[in-house]
């Protein structure tokens, strides 16, 4: 991906302030990553039924 690539995912995972999560699916658990530049883009998703 180039220098100037956006990512953007669903979830807040910082230890130091406080988390959310925002589901995308029904699952009960998902979570993911979506990646652009001006040339190419990527999702990368994955849930969980229990």
């Amino acid at each position: 991906m180039a220098d100037d690539a956006a990512f953007f995912g669903n979830g807040l995972w910082d230890p130091a302030a406080l988390s959310s999560w925002t589901p995308l699916t029904a699952a009960t658990f998902d979570c993911g990553l979506i990646g652009y530049d001006a040339e190419q883009a990527f999702i990368f998703w994955v849930e969980e039924e229990d």
